[in-house]
């Protein structure tokens, strides 16, 4: 992804999932990306994305909502040290219907916000680690 492409949304649609990873975020924040699953559900395949670096750091939350017979919600926060957004396409999300964005606020943040859905136990999809 570049700065360059600020505004696009990005279909999570490849049934062998993929990685993402974000630009590098700039102090003129505002750079955005909407992200989309549409009606594709890729299985057991993971997506990931990913900051530039170990030190970019992703905030906020997302409302998870669970899509099968237990019809669970629940917020998601990420706290301060988060660097990926994982989907697995049930438990932590990307079911078809997720749809978030991601947009630049510092020169060493991002902030998420939207809806992920995912069926199972829902548990949130952040981690410190790519």
């Amino acid at each position: 992804m570049h700065p360059s492409e600020s505004g696009a949304l990005v279909l999570l649609d490849r049934v062998a999932g993929a990685v993402v990873t974000l630009p590098a975020p700039t102090a003129n924040s505002g750079i955005f990306y909407d992200f989309m699953v549409p009606g594709l559900n890729y299985g057991s395949a993971t997506v990931q994305v990913i900051t530039d670096s170990g030190s970019i750091y992703i905030l906020g939350g997302i409302l998870n909502i669970d899509t099968d017979s237990a019809d669970a919600d629940d917020w998601m926060t990420c706290g301060s040290s988060a660097v990926s957004i994982n989907f697995n396409g049930s438990t932590t999300g990307g079911v078809s219907g997720t749809n978030f964005r991601l947009t630049s606020v510092s020169a060493s943040r991002w902030v998420v916000n939207g809806v992920v859905t995912a069926s199972g136990t829902v548990t949130g999809p952040f981690r410190t680690t790519t």
